[in-house]
């Protein structure tokens, strides 16, 4: 039963719309209805997630130097901190791989003293596609990056479930993925494959589906998150997938 006192709390906080938002939200948890709306599935594969060929280009240090920490197992945490992850990193910290198949909205984030859940979003934010992305159409060996990006791309989508896991659990870095994905897709000029294309769908609707409550959240998360389906029904549309429109 909810506190009648957290209530207050809440509507003093956010107001009374916001407020209503936040709590339907809780009770939709609750009674389930976001398992029935974001079923967990399985992704499905054809050929490789990646298939665009690339011509040599003139090289750009910098891109090259990203690129090729990546090809070496090395990712950058935060942006910042070199960290060793080898051929293929480990996704999931900690308590997270335990909570793997769990429904995304059902997932205990934060819930143990030093688990701290952003260790395990970080990488799943996808910076290195655009990074080894740019490596590849600024380099003199593009395929080199092309075939990584592929193995790490391949690699992640086998290991996790749409809608399962810490890894679907916040709306803002599943948008965080796909705007990677769809300016990576730009970049390279291609048409995407129908992997990359279904990984963008359910990114979009498992932010559609809590778009009210991002709004209600008042914080910068609504607009990562409005960015996100502004741009995926357009880049969905491009390619066929006619998704519900996102409100303008």
């Amino acid at each position: 039963m909810i506190n009648p006192l957290n209530i207050l709390l809440l509507a003093n906080r956010l107001g009374i719309v916001n407020s209503m938002h936040v709590l339907r939200h809780r009770q939709r948890i609750k009674r389930g209805h976001y398992t029935r709306k974001l079923p967990i599935t399985q992704p499905q594969f054809a050929g490789k997630f990646w298939d665009v060929s690339l011509k040599p280009s003139k090289p750009h240090a910098a891109l090259i130097a990203r690129g090729d920490e990546i090809c070496e197992g090395i990712f950058r945490q935060f942006d910042y901190t070199p960290v060793t992850e080898g051929e293929k990193p480990q996704w999931l910290k900690g308590v997270y791989r335990e909570r793997q198949h769990i429904h995304c909205l059902n997932v205990p984030i934060n819930d143990i003293p030093g688990e701290d859940v952003k260790l395990t979003w970080d990488l799943s934010r996808f910076k290195w596609v655009t990074q080894l992305v740019l490596a590849a159409l600024h380099s003199q060996t593009p395929q080199k990056y092309m075939d990584r990006l592929n193995v790490l791309s391949t690699d992640w989508l086998r290991q996790h479930e749409y809608q399962s896991g810490v890894l679907w659990f916040c709306s803002q870095e599943v948008s965080l993925r796909g705007l990677q994905l769809m300016l990576s897709t730009e970049l390279l000029g291609g048409a995407p494959t129908s992997s990359l294309l279904e990984l963008v769908e359910q990114s979009y609707k498992r932010v559609k589906a809590t778009i009210h409550y991002a709004l209600a959240q008042q914080n910068n998360h609504s607009y990562t998150e409005l960015m996100f389906l502004f741009y995926a029904a357009r880049f969905l549309g491009k390619y066929g997938i006619n998704i519900e429109r996102p409100p303008e």
